[in-house]
């Protein structure tokens, strides 16, 4: 390539007086001879300078410039090889993350189809623009290549790439193929945990990365290889009579090919005659992935340019000199605002999106700028789509309430809820006054039950009001759990805290309906709302009630009769006094019995053998010397779950404080004991993770570990159904972590939105609660029935196959945002599966793929035996899916 010419440097010192000497004029008779003679005696003065510095520094200036030219030179060098490793990186992981590409590799690799391929391989070439492509089996062994059909079957693991990617998963460097050298990256492909093979990736160090790094770094530029007969040029911005002297030249030049090439240093100020002209040269190595030099980029620049610049200046007049000082700037200024700024402007993006910032915007500019930054855009474009994820959830997650103990964030809404007021009538008595800090203890440990109840059964403390606590239940077979909590308060609030203490039941009352809930101001403060319909006549029905009674309304009676009259027991209408809306009332251990509910203190656990009640538990306990309590952060059937620090872990846990009931049981306990330990052994990326299994204080729980997140029913109750994309990377890794469970033998046996975790840091999905679910007994509380294989709502005891009935309501549910068979009971539910066929998923959104709509069928099937038979054979119809 011809060298271009260069323009002459400028006299900067010069250029600086200028603007001083036009200050220093002032006004008088003689201003006209005083501005002439100033000026006259700057040019003079400027003039004398330029010859001097010329003569007597010019070449200090000259090498000063050459060396600062081939250090900008060395640097841009630097970031155009740095830039193109983070592009090679991002296609890298394209490849490596794209499982239906690898899926579709592997299975052409199994086959020998060398064509298919490489089709699928230059399919991405021709998106992302690289310029070759290597795919290789798990030994190096190339199975195709975009530069040669004929190339397959050479064996690569020795080349240093390979080599390392072999040994280390992951490889980057110069990689030489003949004469011709790469920038070049390998990764691992896997499909499922399995190594199917490897691909690299590359861009050639040719001509354009010459001139570019050239252009931008004002040196002349030039790549060798090490061939087998010596240093060749691999790329050059000289033209090719000039590179041979150029290579001549190095080897004339001492040991300074040896010293860049074979020992790997650099060589600096390297003097060079190239056809009677002076040059100096910079010589750095280049080096494969393995550390060593196989190569060098040499960039150099011609002293006779740069004295020439000096020169020239020697001879300009003082005025000539300032007109060149100001063409010079205004000319610098126009080129850099034509190059530098859409460059500066594309490499900002690049920063943001290396950064993480998808959505950098990048301009539309010409040039090989522009070509750049289109080049980004498109690859923009794809990545774009596999963060469909995280996208979803962190648009979820802004929707979280800031941690806060002040209501002012709760959210306006009107829901269908019951409501259950628990009335303390004991601190009516004006005795307690004699002690006031008792007397708060007290009325603190009796809210802490009643919260504690009241959370196991899916509720929540919506307000208190003097010694009135009123608790909302949203959901299904809210009634129930409504009754049950409210028979778990009654038994366990009439028991006496002392041989000295008189029992005080208190007095209790359920209602149901659509309530206002959200939050008010109250002065510089706010304050919970609860308003409706049913809220009145739960004043009603306190007016009426007395102590030791569950009274509720005809509402309630109606969706509880079912359950009442299976336990044999009669409740009857009456006409309220005071009221006249019709009254039902029961007693606690009628309550009891038809729920199965039990005292906080009454049940007897099989680790301690003593009686234990999880009321007592509060944030800033430290249980056994190693837990603090932090935060509660829910309940179930089983216990209560806190968040904790681990003092012997340091680190923050999830402890389920298992309710006695649990494992009281023996048969149940020892159920517990085995799954826990399988789920122990299970360490997934899609698995919350069980640590423990043990008893603190002498009370059962089980530790596993934390993570921020949103469960998917959270997700699911914003944004009522996620996008296609989105919803099928979420099945793919709840997919994964049924995988990883029933290779260890161990169920799920209970699979909801619920026990989904999406980590609000780039959208992980992880599934929790596996073996935690015992078999669903008649008559007994199914918060979610609609989620359980019908086999599981008979009492039947499931295997693998009722694991993909709940992934394939999950599934439907995530993909429509509707159940495939709803209903509020066990009853009902069953019912429906019987008798109905879910819609088609494709009829409610028809972006949903053909076959993962199959798979969600199949799964859904009633009879087990038309379901998959192992998680393996759903996987792999799963992996069939593109979207």
């Amino acid at each position: 390539m011809a060298k271009k010419p260069r323009p002459p440097k400028k006299a900067r010192p010069a250029g600086a007086r200028r603007p001083a000497a036009k200050k220093s004029v002032r006004r008088g008779p003689s201003l006209g001879l005083m501005i002439a003679g100033l000026v006259a005696l700057a040019v003079l003065v400027t003039a004398g300078a330029a010859v001097f510095v010329s003569s007597s520094v010019g070449e200090r200036s000259a090498r000063s410039t050459v060396a600062t030219d081939l250090r900008g030179s060395q640097a841009v060098q630097t970031a155009f090889q740095q830039q193109r490793y983070q592009r090679l990186n991002l296609i890298s992981r394209i490849f490596a993350t794209d499982q239906v590409l690898t899926s579709y590799l592997a299975e052409a690799a199994q086959k020998r189809d060398e064509a298919a391929i490489l089709a699928s391989v230059e399919e991405y070439q021709n998106l992302l623009t690289f310029d070759l492509a290597v795919v290789l089996d798990r030994d190096g062994v190339v199975l195709t290549r975009t530069d040669s059909r004929s190339a397959t079957a050479e064996d690569l693991s020795s080349t240093p790439l390979v080599a390392v990617a072999l040994k280390e998963s992951k490889a980057s460097g110069v990689w030489q193929q003949g004469e011709q050298l790469y920038h070049a990256v390998a990764v691992p492909l896997v499909r499922q945990f399995e190594l199917v093979g490897y691909i690299a990736v590359a861009y050639a160090i040719n001509d354009t990365l010459a001139v570019q790094t050239e252009r931008a770094g004002g040196a002349e530029t030039v790549f060798l290889a090490n061939a087998a007969t010596g240093p060749s040029a691999a790329a050059s911005t000289l033209d090719g009579g000039q590179t041979a002297a150029l290579i001549a030249a190095l080897r004339k030049a001492g040991d300074v090919l040896n010293r860049v090439i074979d020992r790997g240093e650099t060589a600096s100020d390297v003097e060079l005659d190239l056809g009677g002209e002076r040059w100096v040269a910079f010589l750095s190595p280049l080096r494969d992935a393995g550390g060593n030099s196989i190569g060098a980029v040499v960039a150099l620049t011609s002293v006779a340019d740069q004295i020439g610049a000096f020169e020239q200046i020697r001879w300009l007049t003082a005025g000539a000199a300032l007109v060149a000082l100001a063409l010079g700037a205004l000319l610098a200024l126009l080129i850099a605002r034509g190059t530098e700024q859409p460059m500066r402007r594309v490499a900002d993006a690049v920063e943001g999106v290396a950064q993480g910032q998808w959505e950098s915007p990048l301009p539309a500019v010409g040039g090989d700028p522009g070509r750049v930054s289109a080049a980004l855009r498109e690859h923009l474009g794809q990545l774009r789509e596999k963060t469909a994820l995280e996208f979803v959830a962190g648009r979820v997650a802004r929707l979280l309430p800031e941690p806060s103990k002040d209501s002012a964030q709760a959210k306006a809404q009107a829901l269908q809820t019951c409501l259950l007021s628990v009335e303390l009538r004991r601190y009516a008595d004006a005795k307690l006054g004699y002690d006031p800090e008792e007397g708060v203890a007290r009325f603190t440990r009796d809210i802490q039950r009643i919260s504690t109840s009241s959370s196991t059964h899916q509720g929540r403390v919506a307000s208190v009001c003097g010694h009135r606590v009123m608790v909302a239940f949203d959901g299904n077979g809210a009634g129930y759990r409504a009754l049950s909590a409210a028979a778990e308060i009654m038994l366990t609030l009439s028991q006496p805290d002392s041989v000295f203490d008189e029992p005080s039941p208190p007095t209790v009352a359920l209602s149901n309906g659509p309530v206002l809930s959200g939050s008010v101001p109250v002065g510089d403060r706010a304050g919970a709302l609860l308003a409706g319909l049913p809220v009145q006549m739960l004043e009603s029905l306190m007016r009426e009630a007395a102590p030791g009674g569950i009274y509720f309304t005809k509402q309630v009676y109606q969706e509880l009769a079912q359950t009442l009259q299976q336990a044999q027991i009669e409740v009857k209408g009456q006409r309220g006094i005071l009221t006249p809306q019709p009254l039902y009332f029961v007693d606690a251990d009628a309550a009891a019995r038809a729920t199965g509910a039990k005292a906080l203190t009454e049940t007897t656990s099989q680790v301690s053998g003593e009686a234990r009640s999880l009321a007592d538990l509060r944030p800033g306990m430290m249980l056994a010397g190693r837990f603090d309590l932090l935060s509660e952060m829910g309940g179930g059937r089983l216990g209560v779950v806190w968040k904790a620090q681990d003092r012997d872990l340091g680190d923050l846990v999830t402890l389920k404080m298992l309710r006695p009931e649990a494992v009281q049981d023996a048969v149940q306990f020892d159920r517990l004991k085995r799954s826990v330990a399988r789920a122990r052994s299970i360490r997934h990326p899609n698995v919350l993770s069980v640590l423990d299994f043990g008893e603190a204080d002498r009370m059962p729980y089980i530790e596993g570990e934390y993570a921020r997140g949103m469960s998917l029913a959270y997700v699911l109750e914003q944004a009522q159904q996620v996008p296609v994309v989105a919803g099928v990377r979420m099945a793919r890794q709840i997919a994964w972590a049924l995988s990883a469970a029933h290779g260890q033998q161990l169920l799920h046996g209970g699979l909801k939105p619920e026990n989904i975790l999406v980590e609000t840091a780039g959208g992980t999905v992880r599934v929790m609660d596996f073996g935690m679910h015992a078999p669903v007994r008649p008559g007994a509380e199914v918060p979610r029935p609609a989620y359980l294989a019908p086999e599981q709502l008979e009492g039947r005891e499931p295997d693998s196959r009722a694991d993909f009935f709940s992934y394939g309501v999950v599934v439907y549910r995530l993909l429509t945002g509707k159940l495939p068979y709803p209903g509020a009971s066990v009853g009902e539910v069953r019912q429906r599966i019987a008798n109905e066929q879910p819609a088609p998923p494709t009829s409610l959104v028809a972006e949903i793929p053909a076959p993962l709509e199959a798979l969600m069928m199949r799964c859904l099937a009633p009879n087990p035996d038309q379901r998959y038979s192992s998680i393996t054979e759903l996987l792999a119809d799963l992996d069939a899916v593109k979207v």
